[in-house]
């Protein structure tokens, strides 16, 4: 994964340098949707396949974002305006909260039935053998792995 987030860093860091060229040309509410539909757009895609993956790795897309945030705003690196507040102020989530999202999101729609019937068949609801006061939460069952490795 190390090779594919390095690539999406490069390709989000170029995108960034050439809108920062156009910034005094667009709008606010313009410049918004366009680093939304290329920066926001890179991250968010396939991004559920990085769930699990270490801080150091998340933190490289995180500080992308930051720059990211800092463009659209107008906000230098200097100021004292903290990351959350001005992700807050975009109405845009973290990166590992949007991954931890997207994830919730699959699974309460294959609980739900409103996805496809190979991934409501990797969901599986956990039924404890015997009667406990957590079987009346929706609990998921986890599968067991044969290896451990990343992909487990």
């Amino acid at each position: 994964m190390e090779h594919q987030i390095n690539q999406m860093i490069k390709t989000m860091k170029f995108k960034l340098k050439r809108i920062h060229r156009m910034k005094q040309y667009i709008p606010l509410h313009l410049l918004k949707t366009v680093v939304c539909a290329l920066i926001l757009s890179r991250l968010d895609y396939c991004n559920s396949l990085l769930v699990g993956l270490s801080d150091i790795k998340l933190e490289k897309l995180q500080k992308v974002q930051n720059r990211a945030t800092r463009l659209v705003l107008g906000i230098g690196r200097s100021d004292s305006m903290g990351v959350k507040a001005m992700l807050r102020a975009l109405h845009w989530l973290p990166v590992k909260d949007c991954i931890e999202y997207k994830i919730a999101l699959l699974c309460f729609d294959a609980i739900n039935s409103r996805s496809p019937a190979y991934i409501q068949d990797l969901i599986v609801p956990y039924n404890p053998t015997r009667n406990l006061r957590s079987s009346k939460l929706d609990h998921l069952q986890i599968p067991k792995a044969n290896l451990e490795r990343f992909g487990s």
